[in-house]
């Protein structure tokens, strides 16, 4: 009975790192589909590994340069899925070929995406506020409230206050 006890116990004890390495199996799976021909499956992939990152930083890292690349992607949904996904791995490299592409981007979808991300990384992205406050006064004059407000709470978080408090 005690041998069964132990055994038992070293197979509860061994699940979480089983699972672990699935889960990094599971990214490198979907980093290989960060370059399918396909559109929505390098959307897919993306956006997955983006609520990988969320949860863990590091299962992220090595996506990190795939990421940045796919935010000169032609399609639209790889390109806003990108720039959220890159912004949860919390990278520092990440900020400029964001703001790069925000400061060429036509498309609101993919910036909202993108603001947001840098909103996540917090006081990491403080290089993109000029841009930010840029893109969020030209969307005010445009009385486009949807990117104005995402702007206006990136912003916040960047600055590390509480979203929709004033001081």
């Amino acid at each position: 009975m005690k041998t069964l006890a132990t055994v038992l116990g070293l197979l509860l004890l061994a699940v979480p790192y089983a699972n672990a390495e699935s889960k990094e199996a599971k990214v490198e799976k979907l980093i290989k589909q960060l370059d399918s021909s396909d559109a929505k499956d390098r959307a897919k992939a993306a956006e997955e590994i983006g609520k990988m990152a969320e949860i863990k930083v590091s299962l992220g890292k090595p996506a990190v340069p795939k990421l940045i690349a796919l935010l000169e992607d032609k399609d639209t949904s790889v390109r806003a899925a990108a720039s959220g996904a890159v912004c949860r791995c919390d990278d520092k490299d990440a900020v400029a070929p964001i703001i790069k592409m925000l400061k060429d981007e036509k498309e609101d979808r993919v910036k909202v995406q993108a603001i947001q991300g840098l909103g996540i990384m917090g006081g990491a992205a403080k290089d993109a506020l000029p841009t930010i406050r840029e893109i969020g006064q030209k969307a005010r004059e445009d009385k486009n409230n949807r990117l104005a407000m995402t702007c206006r709470n990136a912003a916040e978080e960047i600055m590390g206050r509480p979203v929709g408090k004033k001081n």
